[in-house]
């Protein structure tokens, strides 16, 4: 990291600027505003070591004054301390304005955005791209009806509320990208939206809209390639019309009230899709009325089917090379999942948890899950010992086997996984044997749980490495000591349960 360069100033004919991502931090230099030819600027934090740049001994206005050319204005983490009004203001000089992109503006502070937004467009009647996340802004939205050359709306992230009926969706024939997720927005979802011609992103997850979603058979855009309606109190049958967007890549309508039967087949219309949401609703998914073997979704990546009522996935009990071969997230918590543990090789997160498998873990598991960061089999009848094998996921930073019916020792080699572990949750087996103490001073155990078990022996000494640990428990075992007293000088512990 270090501080902006100056004598920006000699560079007067330049008109296209980036300085996002670059590594600088601290205060953007005042040079910048003498480059009356500029036609693109990019000022952003760099997002690795989240420094904020800063606007402190300037203002915007300064900045901005003499930019008239200006057409795009890109500025991300830039600390500013402003009212609403002040900096729309301050932007009034650039006439040209066509894409206007401002996020996550440090100590701006919290304005109405029913009087602001219209401001923007009178001032700028170029703007074709209005993006405003993450800007404290809070209020009701207002209507965009008359702000016909608009392509991309984004204002997510903020705290706006009321309903979005105020605007004409269907006189907005050249949006594209509709951005509206995390607010406090309610009511009905407008049947326009979906009807828009040039629509290819809806983003409405995190809000609070309720009511239905309508049968747009044959009105929805053909161009939509991103839906997304997670997280809201929506209900009502499945939207059946998605699946006549064959370009659709991602749809998520998890944590709803959506209720009824989701056929599997109908799924082989979107093979295209690389991100599925059904998780959390009423509703409960029918794989069985079609050859699982014969469904082909080449490309999909993330399958979140957590608390759909599955009884069974068919053709989990053979590789899935049609559906299964590229998933990298695969959420099946909360189901009545039986039978054999379904293993993706190329999978980096995986969540069985409360089901009710009751095989046990394959020998080879280790060499399965080797691109795995998160495993979890929690709250099933997992039974058998725990395969050597499973050391050799060397990226794993969460394994979670609790409340199973595990035996046998712990693997030592669990215990030398310093480099990645920082979650072993091993609670309420039938776990014998002794505690490894073979923990090394690179480990980055943060939660440690071996409560109820069978384990025996000395509490290892060497978990004194464990610098970063928050909970460890032990207890409910046979493990014949006292607690060592030098493991209570670890800074970050918060948490220690008795041993018996």
């Amino acid at each position: 990291m270090t501080a902006f360069p100056t004598r920006f100033d000699k560079l007067e004919n330049l008109r296209y600027l980036n300085l996002s991502e670059a590594g600088f931090t601290g205060q953007i230099p005042i040079e910048i505003s003498h480059l009356t030819r500029l036609v693109t600027l990019y000022l952003s934090i760099d997002t690795l070591f989240r420094t904020p740049l800063k606007l402190e001994k300037q203002n915007l206005k300064t900045l901005v004054q003499n930019l008239t050319k200006l057409r795009i204005l890109y500025l991300y983490g830039v600390n500013i301390s402003a009212m609403g009004n002040e900096w729309c203001q301050a932007l009034s000089p650039l006439t040209e304005l066509q894409v206007l992109s401002m996020s996550d503006l440090i100590r701006l502070d919290r304005n109405n955005l029913s009087g602001l937004i219209p401001q923007f467009f009178t001032k700028f009647p170029n703007l074709t791209c209005l993006r405003l996340s993450s800007v404290n802004f809070s209020g009701p939205i207002p209507s965009f009806s008359s702000s016909i050359n608009l392509r991309d709306l984004i204002l997510a992230l903020n705290q706006l509320n009321g309903t979005i009926h105020s605007t004409d969706w269907s006189g907005l024939s050249k949006l594209e990208i509709i951005g509206l997720g995390n607010n406090k927005l309610s009511g009905t979802i407008p049947p326009t939206l979906f009807g828009i011609p040039s629509l290819r992103t809806l983003s409405l997850s995190h809000n609070q809209f309720n009511g239905s979603i309508g049968d747009f058979h044959g009105k929805a855009s053909s161009l939509i390639n991103t839906l997304d309606l997670g997280n809201n109190m929506l209900q009502g049958q499945f939207p059946m019309f998605v699946f006549e967007l064959h370009g659709l890549t991602s749809l998520n309508l998890s944590s709803n009230n959506f209720s009824g039967l989701i056929p599997v087949s109908a799924f082989q219309n979107l093979r295209n899709l690389s991100a599925l949401g059904l998780s959390y609703n009423r509703w409960s998914i029918d794989a069985t009325t079609i050859n699982i073997s014969s469904l082909s979704l080449p490309t999909l990546a993330e399958l979140d089917l957590a608390s759909c009522n599955l009884t069974e996935f068919p053709g989990f009990e053979r590789p899935l090379k049609n559906i299964t071969s590229s998933v990298e997230i695969l959420d099946l918590h909360g189901n009545q999942l039986q039978g054999e543990i379904p293993i993706l090789s190329n999978a980096a997160y995986l969540d069985y948890s409360n089901n009710n498998f009751n095989s046990v873990l394959p020998a080879q598991i280790g060499d399965s899950l080797q691109y795995a960061f998160f495993f979890s089999l929690s709250n099933n009848n997992i039974q058998g010992s725990i395969p050597e094998s499973i050391c050799n996921s060397k990226y794993l930073e969460v394994l979670d086997l609790s409340n199973n019916s595990l035996s046998g020792p712990i693997p030592q080699c669990l215990f030398q996984m310093n480099r990645s572990l920082g979650v072993l949750n091993l609670r309420r087996n039938n776990l014998s044997g002794i505690i490894s103490d073979t923990s090394s001073k690179s480990c980055q155990l943060q939660t440690l749980n071996l409560n109820q078990n069978r384990l025996e022996g000395k509490v290892p000494n060497s978990l004194v490495n464990c610098k970063m640990v928050k909970l460890l428990d032990i207890g409910n075992n046979h493990i014949n000591d006292s607690f060592p007293s030098h493991l209570k000088n670890i800074a970050t512990l918060q948490q220690i349960q008795r041993l018996h």
